[in-house]
């Protein structure tokens, strides 16, 4: 029975204290403590909430220091791209400049030079000079051309151990200027393609123009004066082609073309007659020895071997160990001493290839002794024809030393014989000789024999012998 009343007591108060008196007693006490312990929920949830948010800033912040290191790549990247940029652009307007030609003006009357101009760039460059340059000038790009761009434009070498002009490549041209000084005016070594036009070269230290090594010069409407030792040389498997132009008072020789030189010598490289005046020379006015060759047109070659002491003969032509074809319209007059002097040389006098115009060799030898028209000596080779030899001092035509000849020209009042021929020479042919003070046909020596037609017998020497 107490057992069931303590049961029941128990449930009443259970049953009071969830109901609304059982609440009105409990809740001062009990809210209060739920109260603060939703607090600290909500204070430990904020803790948690700026500890996540500082997590996540500090996550963001890695990522920003990431983004900023690969922008300074990136910005790296983007200066070295412009960098390059900037260089092909150079490379590109370089490249543009190279392959264009170029011109410049140089004035050396105000400190320019030709030599600092030469490094402008371009395919093909053209120099207007003005006024005097003191400078020896070395050409090593192709295609330069030197202009003069006023009356008086000059170079002049001031070291006179080095070319005032030195020219190492291909086309060039020089044009309008006067050269002067240096060792020679104007050197081609292995250059091909050398215009020198409408200049003056001379005086230089010892040549004009030397061309040479295999190079290839070509000389129109030029003056190559005063120079000491010799106009224009070709030589070294070299050629030119020299034209229209005046070669004066050069103490050696006027032209020499030697060692395997070749050279038409008042002729184009079309076969058009474009004669040249060679005057006043201390030795001979052209000179072709040692292996040399040319074709010899309308010039007029006189007052020669000035020097009594010159070594290379004071004729009008000299040739020796050489070939030269000497076509029509040449005036060898005036020469010291032979107007055409051959050793041991193979030439044709009076080609008609170039014309018709005959060849006039006339008045040489005044000056050294026994000296006339022609000479050949040491089994020299020629034929004559077309030709007239003319009141020369010696014989018109001199034939020695087991020399041939095929006359077929106009010799007349020469004051030696018309034809001499000595011991082992030889001449034929038809000349018409006329006046000549010595008698017209003489022979001296053991074999000197003739075969001549339409020369009367009581004109030939008896002790010239036949065939």
């Amino acid at each position: 029975m107490l057992a069931k009343t303590i049961r029941m007591a128990t449930l009443a108060l259970m049953v009071y204290s969830t109901g609304p008196f059982g609440r009105a007693l409990a809740e001062p006490g009990d809210e209060r403590a739920r109260a603060e312990e939703r607090e600290r929920a909500r204070r430990h949830g904020l803790h948690r909430d700026v500890e996540e948010l500082e997590e996540a800033v500090k996550a963001l912040e890695e990522q920003v220091g990431a983004l900023d290191t690969r922008a300074d790549v990136v910005d790296g990247r983007l200066a070295d791209l412009d960098a390059r940029a900037n260089g092909l652009e150079a490379r590109v307007t370089a490249v543009e400049a190279a392959v264009k030609p170029a011109a410049v003006t140089v004035d050396c009357n105000a400190g320019q030079t030709v030599g600092a101009a030469l490094a402008t760039p371009g395919t093909a460059l053209t120099i207007t000079i003005l006024g005097r340059c003191n400078e020896n000038v070395v050409i090593r790009r192709e295609d330069v051309t030197l202009v003069a761009g006023a009356a008086g434009a000059t170079i002049n070498g001031p070291d006179a151990t080095a070319n005032t002009v030195r020219v190492l490549a291909d086309r060039v041209t020089i044009d309008g200027l006067t050269i002067t000084g240096g060792r020679n005016g104007v050197t081609a070594e292995g250059a091909g393609q050398l215009f020198i036009q409408n200049s003056t070269v001379g005086p230089a230290g010892v040549n004009g123009i030397s061309v040479f090594h295999g190079a290839e010069g070509f000389v129109t409407n030029c003056t190559v004066q005063n120079n000491p030792v010799n106009g224009i040389e070709v030589q070294g498997a070299a050629a030119a082609i020299i034209t229209t132009s005046t070669i004066t008072g050069n103490g050696g020789t006027g032209i020499v073309i030697t060692n395997g030189g070749h050279a038409r010598i008042g002729v184009t490289a079309l076969g058009v007659p474009a004669g040249n005046m060679i005057t006043n020379s201390g030795s001979s006015g052209m000179s072709l020895t040692i292996g040399a060759s040319a074709f010899i047109v309308a010039n007029t070659i006189s007052g020669n071997g000035r020097n009594p002491a010159a070594t290379n003969g004071r004729a009008g032509i000299t040739v020796i160990h050489a070939v030269a074809d000497l076509g029509p319209g040449n005036i060898i007059s005036g020469n010291a001493g032979n107007g055409l002097a051959l050793t041991a040389a193979q030439v044709l006098i009076g080609d008609a290839t170039f014309g018709t115009t005959p060849n006039a060799i006339s008045v040489n030898g005044a000056t050294v002794p026994g000296t006339g028209g022609i000479f050949l000596q040491l089994g020299s080779i020629t034929e004559i024809s077309n030709t007239v030899i003319d009141s020369n001092t010696g014989p018109g035509v001199s034939i020695n030393a087991r020399s041939t000849a095929s006359v077929s020209a106009a010799i007349r009042n020469n004051g030696g014989n018309g034809i001499l021929v000595t011991t082992g020479s030889a001449a034929f042919g038809a000349p018409t000789l006329t006046g000549n003070g010595a008698g017209a046909v003489k022979c001296v020596g053991d074999e000197a024999s003739i075969a001549l037609n339409g020369v009367a017998a009581s004109d030939i020497d008896p002790a010239c012998t036949g065939f």
